[in-house]
This record gives C-alpha cells, structure tokens and sequence, in this order.
C-alpha cells in the first residue's frame, strides 16, 4: 500500500516538475522573441534614420552640380506632354 502511494507521489511530482520546464522553456523562447521584436524596432528606427541622414545630404550636392545644360525654362521642362492616345478629332 505504501508503495503504490509513494509512486503515485513520485509520478505526480515528476509530471509537475515536467510541466514547470516547459513552461520556463516557453517563457525563455517568449522572451527571446520579445527581444528580437524590440531588435527589429531599433533596427527599422535606425534604418529609417540612416536613410534620412543619406537624403539630407545627398539632395544639396545635387542640386548644386546640376548645372542646366539647355536654354529652356524650368516651367517648359516640366509642362504636360499630351498623351498619343488621346484623339483631339471629334
């Protein structure tokens, strides 16, 4: 009788114990996770700074060593070219 019990006791204890591993493995894997979100944040944050900071200072150096090589005005360069699909004959 006592020894049905005490390894009744010792599967029961072996099943919690089993159990709280798991569970500490799943939180341990939840975490890594967690902080591998908070990478990619950072991450994107800084990339999106990055990029800001390429854009900042590449868009004057552009600027200033375009010269305009023709003699037309800026508002002809950039008027509306009709479409060739559109028809003007009714």
């Amino acid at each position: 009788m006592f020894f049905r019990f005490a390894c009744g006791l010792i599967l029961v204890v072996l099943v919690s114990m089993l159990g709280i591993a798991l569970e500490k493995q799943t939180l341990e894997m939840n975490r890594a996770v967690s902080r591998q979100y908070f990478q990619i944040d950072l991450l994107l944050e800084l990339h999106a700074r990055l990029r800001l900071s390429i854009q900042q200072k590449t868009a004057p150096a552009l600027l200033a060593d375009a010269p305009l090589t023709d003699q037309t005005s800026t508002a002809q360069r950039f008027r509306r070219v009709p479409s060739p699909c559109r028809s003007d004959r009714p």
